[in-house]
C-alpha cells in the first residue's frame, strides 16, 4: 500500500495536484438510485439500481467507499416529494445549508422535525401507526463511492428503508477495520523492534568507522493505518412488505494490497481535484436530475397532448444548483 496515504495534510496536497495524471476523474462523478415504483425518472426500471448519467440498469454492484458517509436530511412539505416542495434540508446533518431561504431552526439536534428528536414515532406507535406521525424530516445517508472493477466515481444517496440496512452493515466495516488496526499494531511493533536493532548496529558502525559520520541506517517502512477505502462490499436489491425496494449489503472484504494502493491513488486523486474545483458537487449533479425528470415530463405533456389517455407525472426529483464560485460540499 502506497505510503503516501499515511500523510493526507502535506504541503503538495494542500496545494493540489497529487495524481492529476489519472484519467478517472477527469469525468465527473454521476448519481446512483435505487429505483423505487413511483419514479419519474424517463426508462427507469423498478427494483434496479441505476446510473443516472447512462441510465445502466445494475441488479447489484461492488463498491468501495472513498470516505466516510455523511448523514443528511431533508425536510419536505407533506405529502409533497418534488425540488418547490423542499423547505428544508442539511448535507451534513448539523445545520440547515445556507441554500434553505426559511430554515426550521438553527440546528438539526434540536429541530422538533428532526426524525432523532422528534416524539412523533411514540405518537405513531400508540396512536394506530398513523402516517400523520411519521417525522417529517428524513435522515439518510450521502455516499462517495468508486464501482470495484470499473473505478467509476459516483454520488450514492441511501434512502428510507434502507438506511437502518446499511447502519447495521457499517459494523461489518467497523469490525473488519478494527482487525485491520489490530494486525497493522503487531506488524509495526515487530518492525519496531527490527528498527531499533538496525539503528544500533549503525551506530556502532559509524563508531568503529565502518560506516561514514552523518549516514542515517536504512530502516523498514511501518505498515500504514487502514483505510475506509481499503475494504469493499457488495449492494443488491430486495422487496419490503409494503410492496416497495431496499437495499441489501453483503461480501464485505478486505482488498489485497494492490487494490488498496489502487483505491488510495483514486482517493488522493478526487482530494486534489476537489482543491482545484475540477469534483463536481452533489448539488449539483442532483440538479441535473431534477432537469432530467423536469424534460421527461415535458415529453409526457407534450405526447398528452395527442393520446389524452397518457397518465401524465407530475414533480420533479429534489436538488438545487451551486454557482461556479461557491464552495463544493461532497
Amino acid at each position: 500500500m502506497s505510503q503516501a496515504l499515511t500523510v493526507l495534510n502535506n504541503t503538495d496536497l494542500a496545494l493540489g495536484g497529487i495524481g492529476t495524471g489519472s484519467k478517472l476523474f477527469q469525468v465527473k462523478p454521476s448519481t446512483l438510485e435505487l429505483v423505487q415504483k413511483m419514479s419519474r425518472q424517463k426508462d427507469a426500471k423498478p427494483g434496479m439500481i441505476r446510473d443516472t448519467a447512462t441510465n445502466e440498469h445494475f441488479a447489484d454492484m461492488k463498491l468501495v467507499m472513498l470516505f466516510v458517509p455523511v448523514e443528511q436530511q431533508q425536510l419536505f412539505t407533506k405529502g409533497q416529494f418534488n425540488k418547490e416542495s423542499k423547505v428544508c434540508f442539511s448535507l451534513d446533518g448539523i445545520a440547515p445549508h445556507s441554500f434553505v431561504k426559511e430554515p426550521k431552526a438553527l440546528n438539526c439536534a434540536t429541530c422538533k422535525f428532526n426524525v432523532k428528536v422528534s416524539k412523533n414515532w411514540q405518537n405513531w406507535r400508540t396512536g394506530g401507526k398513523n402516517p400523520a406521525d411519521v417525522p417529517p424530516c428524513k435522515n439518510y445517508y450521502h455516499l462517495v463511492v468508486a464501482e470495484r472493477s470499473t473505478q467509476m466515481p459516483y454520488y450514492f444517496n441511501v434512502k428510507n428503508k434502507s438506511v437502518q440496512e446499511f447502519e447495521k452493515a457499517m459494523e461489518n466495516v467497523a469490525r473488519l477495520i478494527a482487525r485491520m488496526e489490530a494486525n497493522s499494531r503487531m506488524q509495526n511493533k515487530a518492525i519496531k523492534a527490527e528498527n531499533d536493532a538496525i539503528a544500533l548496529k549503525h551506530a556502532e558502525a559509524v563508531i568503529a568507522g565502518i560506516a561514514p559520520q552523518g549516514s542515517e541506517p536504512i530502516l523498514k517502512p511501518y505498515v500504514p493505518a487502514p483505510n475506509i477505502f481499503d475494504i469493499s462490499f457488495k449492494i443488491g436489491v430486495t422487496d419490503t412488505a409494503d410492496g416497495n425496494f431496499m437495499l441489501t449489503f453483503g461480501d464485505f472484504a478486505v482488498m489485497g494490497d494492490e487494490a488498496r494502493a489502487e483505491f488510495g491513488q483514486i482517493y488522493l486523486d478526487f482530494v486534489a481535484r476537489k482543491a482545484a474545483g475540477q469534483v463536481v458537487s452533489q448539488e449539483a449533479v442532483e440538479a441535473e436530475m431534477d432537469a432530467a425528470v423536469a424534460e421527461s415530463e415535458k415529453d409526457a405533456v407534450d405526447a398528452a397532448l395527442t393520446t389524452p389517455a397518457v397518465t401524465i407525472p407530475t414533480g420533479p426529483i429534489t436538488g438545487v444548483v451551486v454557482g461556479k464560485d461557491e464552495v463544493i460540499t461532497i
